[in-house]
């Protein structure tokens, strides 16, 4: 048994690398497509508004993004004892189904929807008597879809234990995979593909191993799905 098995891996830190700077960046251009020109020439009062709703909107992206760094690192008692720890990855950068296609489809779609959200600031600011607590919901609104919707651009820790997979806090169980497939043309990443898809551009996880623990953990992990896979 390899030491990587005996010894508890340590959760590794989320890279903010280009993925993650194409995320941020995208966020931002989306943002500032949206209600920029609902500013220009918009009165005083829409203006703090729609400042509040923009502080609001990123304010409510970090932390749910920090509400998803934190559940990443959790694992649940019932997993079991971990072996692994990899990094969430995509199957193709520009694949049909799974994270990919959605990631473009919310860059394209997003600036119309939020110009439409913003908007809803704008004419609540120039009514009798405007409250800012429809401002505050909106952006906090706006900022977890968002955050929800590109989060799959930045790599996680996922946790591979004696049970199943940990992704994102949750655990899928060995025996929701059939299958565990290696990339030729994209090093130490594997996909584990389901036995059933539950929603609509779910797609499968695709982990990332670093060169060290690769081996032992594609193994370990051909090993537990096929043994699962005869059970069921």
């Amino acid at each position: 048994m390899s030491e990587a098995q005996i010894q508890p891996p340590v959760a590794p830190n989320v890279r903010f690398g280009l993925r993650s700077m194409i995320a941020v960046t995208s966020i931002a251009s989306i943002f500032a497509a949206a209600a920029a020109p609902l500013s220009w020439g918009a009165s005083e009062t829409s203006q703090r508004h729609l400042a509040v709703a923009w502080c609001t909107t990123l304010a409510s992206v970090a932390a749910t993004y920090a509400f998803y760094y934190f559940r990443s690192r959790r694992v649940p008692r019932r997993a079991g004892q971990i072996r692994f720890y990899g990094m969430s990855a995509w199957e193709r950068h520009w694949s049909p189904e799974g994270p990919p296609f959605l990631f473009w489809g919310a860059v394209i779609a997003s600036p119309g929807i939020l110009y439409s959200w913003f908007g809803n600031v704008a004419e609540s600011a120039n009514r009798p008597d405007p409250s800012f607590g429809l401002t505050l919901w909106i952006g906090f609104f706006i900022g977890f879809m968002v955050a929800h919707t590109f989060r799959r651009m930045i790599p996680w820790p996922m946790a591979i234990t004696d049970e199943g997979l940990v992704d994102y806090g949750k655990l899928i169980p060995w025996d929701r995979f059939f299958r565990a497939e290696q990339f030729v043309d994209r090093p130490r990443i594997v996909r584990l593909h389901r036995v059933q898809i539950d929603y609509l551009f779910q797609g499968d996880p695709c982990v990332q191993f670093t060169p060290e623990t690769e081996p032992a953990a594609v193994s370990f992990l051909s090993e537990k799905i096929t043994a699962s896979f005869r059970e069921a």
